[in-house]
């Protein structure tokens, strides 16, 4: 179950990170959003454009806690899953 949501978590993240940082393809674990062109408008773009039941547990700080895209799918799916 838990590698479900994970496995959710990267393929909705990565479509948005793609999209927001215009990227021809999805992002790998250890690629940085903002070394990638993101910013705290693009952050706060893709908060805003999660799944509802993702926006509520996804803080904008969660861009500047994480590094890496890795970084970021664990820690949605991982509050996601409390």
């Amino acid at each position: 179950m838990e590698n479900d949501i994970k496995n959710n978590v990267r393929k909705m993240l990565g479509v948005l990170w793609k999209e927001s940082l215009e990227l021809e393809e999805v992002p790998k674990d250890e690629d940085n959003f903002f070394d990638l062109g993101g910013n705290s408008y693009k952050a706060f773009f893709l908060v805003e454009n999660l799944p509802d039941e993702y926006r509520d547990k996804v803080e904008l700080t969660d861009f500047y806690d994480c590094e890496t895209f890795g970084e970021m799918v664990d820690i949605i799916a991982e509050k996601i899953s409390n």
